[in-house]
């Protein structure tokens, strides 16, 4: 049983694409994941559709690591739109069920399927 697998025994999960080295393609696979809950000025965003984009490319290739990566197993994902599912202590200006799409990756908390200070760095309808 792999660490994800382990993790997901004790909570809420949710399905990822994790690789645990650099490389091609064929270094990613689907695990699942522990959901975590959401921090204080941050969201948990159920993610309804996502993309892969040139930046997701060069992680997965280890193009960008300059020794200060998080460790493995890594997550890609830079593109993506989804439902606030649950709110973090200190966000009162976003409503569970309001539909998100991320200005940028650069405002998501490494590792996390969260938005990091919700408050102000998404755009919503």
């Amino acid at each position: 049983m792999s660490a994800s697998d382990d993790a997901t025994r004790h909570g809420p999960s949710a399905t990822a694409i994790v690789f645990d080295r650099y490389g091609p393609p064929d270094v990613l696979r689907v695990a699942r994941i522990a959901s975590p809950s959401p921090g204080d000025g941050d969201v948990r965003v159920r993610v309804l559709a996502a993309g892969v984009n040139p930046l997701d490319v060069k992680v997965r290739r280890g193009d960008l690591d300059d020794g200060s990566a998080p460790p493995f197993p890594q997550r890609l994902g830079n593109e993506f739109a989804g439902v606030v599912e649950t709110l973090g202590p200190s966000v009162d200006s976003f409503h569970v069920g309001l539909v998100l799409l991320p200005i940028s990756a650069v405002l998501l908390t490494h590792q996390q399927p969260s938005l990091k200070n919700a408050d102000t760095s998404t755009f919503s309808r």
